[in-house]
């Protein structure tokens, strides 16, 4: 073979190599417990259940938490940490969460659960539809956000 071959054998197994490069689908149930998750690139987390002590999201990966087990700060459970950077997307709709800490550019959207302390900056945002802030809710500099949605018009007057 002479070099030009080589090089589209080169081409055609690197295309493949990068063309096929997918984020991974991860899955966190009842009775998992795990010190630090770390979601990369286009990975996807779907939670269930079970206990995570930091969970942290780059780059464009997505974690969905459905639920978790019963968070307690003092005992575990639940999730103790969830930082959210770069492009990532955290979608809450149950369990636990003791800190919230949004940065770089992601979004959190929040339906339901307990998240016990929720700060969002530079350049975040947090889309509050329900669930519960039990302590603090701060925005740390003027480029993040906090948007909060309320979906029963008689509680309105709450806000």
């Amino acid at each position: 073979m002479n070099t030009k071959h080589y090089f589209l054998i080169f081409a055609s197994i690197v295309s493949l190599v990068v063309g096929n490069v997918q984020g991974v689908l991860y899955e966190i149930i009842e009775g998992d417990d795990i010190d630090e998750f770390n979601l990369v690139n286009d990975d996807t987390l779907t939670m269930t259940g079970g206990e995570v002590f930091e969970l942290n999201c780059y780059n464009a990966s997505t974690a969905t938490i459905l639920n978790t087990s019963p968070l307690d700060p003092f005992l575990g459970g639940g999730i103790f940490y969830l930082n959210a950077y770069n492009t990532s997307n955290v979608n809450i709709s149950g369990g636990g969460i003791n800190y919230l800490d949004a940065y770089d550019f992601s979004t959190t959207n929040i339906s339901g659960g307990d998240i016990t302390y929720l700060r969002v900056s530079t350049s975040s945002t947090a889309n509050l539809s329900g669930g519960q802030i039990l302590n603090a809710l701060g925005a740390y500099d003027e480029t993040a956000s906090i948007n909060l949605f309320v979906l029963e018009p008689s509680l309105k007057h709450i806000f």
